[in-house]
């Protein structure tokens, strides 16, 4: 050692093998990997909710129970209404069929064959317009 010089105390400790238990205590906020919202297709009473908010959902799970009688209603309106459409344009196509034919001897004036065609796909719009709000959507 030199003179003058000081020497630095170093302490020592016995080193003991044994578990540890680990934990933490952290501040945060849970976000989840995807957040959906849900909308009815259609209007009605909400009778019953089946899952809480914030729960997770499986594909095809019933989330909510809807009153039916107004969408029953809405669908048998629309069948009545297509049906309503199919008749006129079997009308229509009947009258275009039978007029036709007259057409070539003049048996009919062009103007009443016009008027028929014109009827016919004025039905055929109406039907299309009509199979929109039915099941198995309809447009000849």
């Amino acid at each position: 050692m030199e003179s003058g010089r000081a020497c630095a105390a170093i302490g020592a400790i016995t080193v003991t093998l044994r578990d540890v238990e680990r934990f933490g205590e952290f501040v945060g906020e849970l976000v989840p990997a995807q957040e959906v919202e849900l909308r009815a297709r259609t209007s009605g009473i909400l009778l019953e909710q089946h899952v809480a908010d914030g729960e997770v959902v499986e594909e095809g799970q019933l989330l909510f129970t809807i009153e039916a009688l107004e969408a029953e209603e809405r669908r048998a309106a629309a069948l009545a209404r297509l049906e309503a459409a199919r008749s006129q344009l079997a009308a229509a196509d009947s009258d275009v069929a039978r007029y036709a034919p007259l057409l070539p001897d003049e048996a009919i004036a062009r103007q009443v064959y016009d008027n028929a065609v014109a009827a016919r796909d004025a039905a055929r719009g109406r039907g299309c317009a009509a199979g929109a709000g039915a099941p198995g959507r309809y447009c000849p």
